[in-house]
């Protein structure tokens, strides 16, 4: 037996015999193809759950690749963004877990695409940065900046220098003072770290450290293997004796290391 039911509540919408019949009555029933949005279609399983959740494809018909994006992590701005790199909507209720099985029956030589890391100058970064970071402008410096790119198109960038605090060797530490990625590329953060610890060991780097904000849960960073280390208590450059316009959250932060071996 073979279903059409509404992800969004559960409902049934109609059921057949085969396949072949079921979208002949859904056609019948709607000619508009209003029924095939936010819908399971396939075999009658024995429970299709309320709510269920779906996930967006977009396919890039040039490079014949794809991005999937669970609805519940899509916005306006990242379907934006997305579709700005080359990306067009193809479906948006393929049920989460059946992404593969989809992709292999509807789009047999697509592949996933990939993040491909790429040399930048520090200019670039910075433009990057400027252009798209949530809370900080561009680094004045750097001792290496990296940029990701998927068909070509530049979703990231990552820089790195001589750590902030005097009392950390810039010999044998390396700090990442820059991270940012466009949102909808999913695993591009732990990408990036990933390509900069492996440009600090073959520089001689012993150990790599960033900080995020507390409120930041750090997924990324403990994907590429970095631990935190401490909680520091954030606070303002600005003091009476140097006066100093505050550019960046002054929030309490986490400081992340990894030893590089």
């Amino acid at each position: 037996m073979y279903v059409i039911v509404d992800l969004r509540n559960g409902q049934e919408l109609l059921r057949a015999d085969d396949m072949d019949t079921l979208i002949r009555l859904a056609l019948q029933t709607d000619d508009t193809g209003d029924i095939f949005t936010h819908t399971y279609i396939g075999k009658e399983k024995e429970k299709v759950c309320q709510n269920s959740n779906f996930v967006w494809i977009f396919y890039n018909s040039w490079y014949d690749n794809y991005i999937a994006i669970p609805e519940r992590e899509l916005t306006d701005e990242t379907r934006y963004i997305i579709e700005g790199k080359g990306f067009d909507l193809y479906s948006d209720s393929v049920l989460e877990g059946e992404v593969k099985a989809y992709i292999k029956e509807m789009l047999p030589h697509a592949k996933i695409a990939k993040y491909e890391p790429v040399p930048i100058t520090l200019k670039e970064a910075q433009s990057f940065i400027n252009q798209h970071h949530r809370h900080h402008k561009q680094p004045q410096g750097h001792r290496q900046s990296v940029g990701i790119t998927v068909n070509n198109e530049l979703i990231g960038v990552i820089v790195a220098g001589r750590p902030v605090s005097r009392h950390i060797d810039y010999r044998t530490t390396l700090e990442v003072t820059r991270c940012c990625v466009l949102e909808g590329f999913k695993n591009a953060v732990s990408k990036l770290y990933g390509q900069i610890c492996k440009i600090a060991k073959a520089t001689g780097y012993k150990k790599v450290i960033t900080y995020t904000l507390v409120s930041e849960p750090g997924t990324s960073l403990k994907a590429v293997g970095f631990q935190q280390e401490l909680i520091s208590k954030g606070g303002s450059w600005n003091s009476s004796s140097r006066k100093r316009e505050d550019k960046h959250p002054i929030l309490s932060k986490i400081k992340w290391s990894k030893v590089i071996i």
